[in-house]
């Protein structure tokens, strides 16, 4: 019990918020590091439209971005100047996420890479067929290098 009473007030201690670069408070629209702050960070230009969404990480040499008017999610390709409509939703994101982890897995079981990439793209294709709309979508990509053997 003291043990726990001890954890308990050492984590009351740590600062609920941290400086970081893009970081916005509730009143500027909700805590989350903003497309338009990393852009600025690293001076580059950004998308007026797209200054407002929420970046989410990297997919690949992608980085990810959440609108969070629409709830769509968009990839910032490496070396592009513009954005590609990725996923209908996070949803879809996360759904694609969880069959990659499969296609992983099964690779690394010795499973043909075409018929990994064949099924992913079918599964995934019929849950929400926006990742694979753009020619040069990461997951298009990346699928192509699973089939060519470049994993």
């Amino acid at each position: 019990m003291r043990g726990q009473q001890r954890a308990k007030s050492a984590w009351t201690k740590i600062p609920k918020k941290l400086p970081c670069p893009g970081h916005r408070s509730p009143g500027q629209g909700g805590g989350a590091i903003t497309i338009g702050s990393r852009f600025d960070l690293h001076g580059l230009q950004c998308p007026p439209e797209s200054r407002t969404w929420w970046s989410l990480g990297y997919l690949f040499t992608s980085l990810l971005a959440l609108d969070p008017a629409t709830g769509k999610v968009y990839a910032f390709p490496e070396g592009s100047l513009g954005y590609i409509e990725l996923h209908r939703d996070i949803e879809s994101l996360a759904f694609a996420l969880i069959e990659l982890r499969k296609v992983e897995i099964d690779h690394d079981n010795d499973a043909d890479p075409e018929d990994l990439a064949t099924r992913f793209r079918e599964t995934v294709e019929a849950f929400d067929p926006t990742p694979f709309t753009d020619e040069d979508s990461q997951w298009n990509l990346s699928l192509e290098e699973l089939e060519q053997g470049i994993w």
